[in-house]
């Protein structure tokens, strides 16, 4: 090589310092409300894992745009923006773009279908006979979940109660506030509806609204009418009276693969026509569902029992020592409450656990069978193909095949 071709020290060190430049990066997801907090925390999680991101962090509202986005000039953003201003600013910057929030659907989302799944369940699974859907407003996200809960709902053979107020599904803003002029429709729902009745509401913030109104008019929470949110905003579930039910829809996984998302982009991935959407978690169940829709209070205080304990191993004999009834007696109030033993309802509890580790975890079979009280991972994994039709690892690559891995405890594979 010629003296000429070659590069003085001052670009070499330019070229060095070019190549482990560290990328800048621009979270605009709102920090005001729980789920951003929780996106925020996965971004962050995958983020400092690799230690090759400089990142701003603006606090806002969701409906906020920082002066900082009008001048970026970085090699990434992660963004939630429901409002067009902002939505078209991000349209017109170079640098790559992952969307969670959009006017149509994002590359990384929480499987809406999923989630009213999950709570359908809950509701069966507390033995409730009549349900039904609450939100004001018509933003994506709630029209998304009133579709599918009425499908969900009648495909199970539900007639679905939906609270419709024409006034409020007018609210175009994204959590939109109760109006004191809303009361009289929703006395008059609450009247119609049956009772006992579960309700599912759009989110944690609109499950406010439904229970101050419930305690306005005397209706118990969960005797007459039980509530389950989304989110599971602590804070609020928590200082509610009675506490609120919610579903923890997976916003911190949903974060991390949004992160990674952007990673692949800013490396010069094609991502065309990428999309995962994530599994929920689960239902963290507080006062507000914490019931069983019987009237048989025996039946009852026995399911409570075995929700409660049936993974540390129970037998039949320990429910009958908690309700204090004969073995007959037993079997005959569950067949007429539910038309199946005790002895099913504690593995049916059981086999639901284990569902639930198979898809949210990577512990082995031996680690799930134990956690789940069965006294071994063979008798496990024969009663698992036997009720599922599947074997465990099938149905745990079947369900994890959203992405959905919440947490990997490696020190249990040991």
């Amino acid at each position: 090589m010629s003296q000429s071709a070659e590069k003085s020290p001052s670009e070499k060190s330019k070229a060095a310092k070019s190549k482990f430049r560290k990328k800048q990066v621009l979270f605009l997801i709102e920090t005001s409300t729980s789920y951003g907090r929780d996106l925020l925390t996965g971004v962050s999680r995958y983020a400092h894992e690799r230690n090759e991101w400089d990142f701003i962090v603006v606090p806002r509202g969701i409906t906020e745009m920082p002066e900082t986005l009008k001048n970026w000039h970085g090699d990434g953003v992660i963004a939630r923006t429901p409002d067009k201003r902002t939505h078209d600013v991000l349209r017109r910057i170079k640098s790559p773009v992952v969307e969670l929030y959009s006017v149509v659907k994002t590359e990384i989302y929480c499987d809406e279908r999923a989630i009213v799944r999950m709570a359908l369940d809950h509701f069966e699974e507390h033995c409730f006979e009549n349900v039904g859907f609450f939100s004001i407003g018509q933003t994506r996200w709630i029209v998304e979940r009133e579709r599918h809960f009425k499908e969900e709902a009648i495909a199970r053979g539900f007639s679905p109660y939906i609270f419709i107020e024409k006034t409020a599904r007018q609210d175009p803003t994204w959590y939109p506030i109760w109006n004191e002029a809303y009361d009289p429709a929703l006395r008059a729902w609450l009247e119609k509806v049956p009772k006992p009745i579960a309700i599912f509401t759009a989110n944690d913030h609109q499950a406010v609204h439904l229970i101050n109104g419930c305690n306005k008019l005397g209706y118990r929470i969960p005797e007459e009418i039980a509530v389950l949110g989304i989110n599971n905003d602590t804070l609020l579930c928590d200082i509610l009276s009675p506490t609120l039910s919610s579903i923890d829809q997976n916003a911190r996984e949903v974060g991390y693969e949004a992160a990674r998302l952007l990673d692949m982009k800013m490396n010069g991935v094609d991502c065309t026509g990428y999309e995962k959407g994530l599994l929920p978690v689960r239902v963290i169940t507080r006062e507000s569902t914490d019931i069983f829709a019987l009237k048989n209070p025996d039946v009852n205080r026995a399911l409570h029992f075995i929700r409660e304990y049936a993974t540390t191993g129970i037998r039949v004999t320990d429910v009958l020592n908690e309700v204090n009834l004969t073995s007959r007696t037993l079997e005959r109030y569950f067949k007429e409450s539910l038309g199946h033993t005790p002895e099913r309802e504690i593995l049916m509890t059981k086999l639901r656990h284990a569902s639930w580790l198979l898809v949210t975890s990577n512990l082995p079979n031996h680690r799930i069978a134990e956690l789940s009280g069965f006294s071994n991972d063979r008798y496990f994994c024969y009663l698992f193909k036997k009720e599922k039709g599947m074997t465990p690892q099938q149905y745990r690559r079947e369900n994890k095949s959203s992405g959905a891995i919440v947490w990997d405890n490696s020190s249990e594979e040991a």
